[in-house]
């Protein structure tokens, strides 16, 4: 049994259904971060400056909460995870997590498949990566940069999406790879982009997959 973490709240049927779907033969728990914290309680946590935002959904709706902030959150679900007889975890995050969590069961996590694939396929070193709010666009520019490359870092949110923005941010230059860097981004997505780009297209989602497909 695979356990999966979003980081807003349960149910996302959304991303359950991939994994389902694409993933037979094994069994999936999805839980929220935030499972279990009232609407308030929730809204204390947005107020927090941080280095790294993230787009979290709850329920039908989304709020920016800084990756720090949701590490206790994180480490609780994973414990529970693993006490309902989990032998792994998914973090349904790509954002950078530049720490470790306390676990004991091990916890994939899509930030360093994205990271280790792009480098893979790399013909040189810029790449268009695109975030799922503005917010984020600094510290994703921040973090492919680490990782050795240039990134022209733009935002479309994955329930609005459109190539018109990816289209009109390439370089004239040569870009390698396109990243969309957010596990809402769907294989729908990707191949919009690929088709419309030509250009090499990665989604966290299912990189996780092809992984856990391994197993």
């Amino acid at each position: 049994m695979i356990g999966l973490i979003t980081l807003g709240t349960s149910p996302r049927l959304d991303l359950l259904s991939y994994f389902e779907e694409h993933c037979r033969g094994d069994k999936f728990i999805l839980v929220g971060a935030l499972d279990g914290l009232s609407n308030d309680s929730i809204k204390n946590l947005t107020v927090h400056e941080g280095k790294y935002p993230l787009s979290v959904r709850i329920g039908t709706q989304s709020e920016v909460i800084d990756i720090e902030v949701l590490k206790p959150f994180i480490e609780k679900q994973i414990n529970h995870l693993h006490e309902l007889g989990c032998k792994r975890a998914v973090l349904l995050c790509s954002g950078e997590f530049d720490f470790f969590f306390k676990s004991q069961i091990p916890i994939i996590r899509p930030s360093f498949l994205l990271e280790g694939t792009v480098k893979a396929n790399q013909n040189n070193k810029n790449i268009l990566v695109v975030s799922p709010i503005k917010e984020q666009i600094a510290a994703n520019e921040k973090k492919w940069r680490s990782y050795g490359f240039n990134p022209i870092v733009i935002a479309i949110p994955p329930t609005d999406f459109s190539c018109k923005q990816i289209k009109n941010a390439l370089p004239n230059d040569y870009v390698s790879q396109i990243v969309l860097d957010c596990i809402s981004y769907t294989r729908e997505h990707r191949l919009l982009v690929e088709k419309q780009t030509n250009w090499n297209t990665w989604t966290p989602i299912e990189l996780v997959g092809a992984i856990l497909n391994l197993y």
